[in-house]
């Protein structure tokens, strides 16, 4: 009876641990946001925080204003002894209409002193109605752990 008290207690430490190594694993949070749509400052004080999976496009919903809503799309890859963040980020119309930043892509040879961390600061303006000259400024800090 003792033997088998032992080997479950044995096992779910050893789940714990691995579960544990997992959730850490490819965390981006992004923090420290400064949004601005049309004039009016939006605030956004909690961190987001999202995991990332190899080669798989994330889409992360930042902030909704009367008109816009503004998302941030994030996927990274290893290539050789490369490690790749691409960022792009869109402003979303109530019509469903996406008007897309460019491109942005972080990178990072793999070396034994290479933290395994990518840190950033983005910032994008994105123009969605010429008409009536609407815009949204959205800048804010990123961190991506990948080891």
């Amino acid at each position: 009876m003792q033997k088998i008290k032992l080997f479950l207690t044995l096992v779910l430490l050893i789940f714990a641990f691995t579960s544990i190594g997992q959730v850490t694993k490819n965390i981006l949070t992004m923090d420290d946001f400064s949004i601005e749509s049309n004039g009016k400052t939006i605030v956004v004080e909690n961190p987001i925080i999202v995991q990332l999976q190899q080669n798989v496009l994330k889409d992360v919903f930042i902030c909704k204003t009367d008109f816009v809503s503004y998302h941030a799309e994030f996927t990274y890859k290893f290539e050789g002894r490369r490690v790749k963040l691409v960022r792009r980020t869109y402003a979303k119309l109530s019509n469903g209409k996406r008007i897309y930043s460019k491109k942005k892509k972080d990178m990072q040879e793999l070396k034994v002193s290479v933290p395994g961390m990518i840190k950033g600061r983005s910032s994008e303006s994105i123009l969605y109605s010429k008409k009536t000259m609407g815009s949204i400024f959205v800048s804010f800090k990123y961190n991506f752990n990948y080891k």
